[in-house]
């Protein structure tokens, strides 16, 4: 996949929000199951619950890999 189809402008079929929601669903070394992702615009906010204080750290380092640096709005909390 190219960079325009993971950041949901080229011509692929997977969209940004889904990319990155995938990564996260597939990480090993995280629970994602109550974290939702949602985009504005090239930038991906993630919101909800982790169970450690590293998994906020990892959910964003994830979704930085896709969206870029500085393109992460986290509004995780921990339980």
């Amino acid at each position: 996949m190219d960079d325009d189809d993971a950041h949901g402008t080229g011509g692929g079929t997977m969209t940004l929000q889904s990319v990155v929601k995938s990564a996260l669903k597939s990480a090993y070394d995280i629970n994602a199951s109550e974290i939702t992702v949602s985009t504005m615009g090239s930038y991906v906010i993630l919101e909800g619950r982790v169970r450690y204080r590293g998994d906020i750290d990892r959910a964003v380092e994830i979704s930085e890999e896709i969206a870029g640096d500085g393109r992460v709005r986290c509004r995780l909390v921990c339980r």
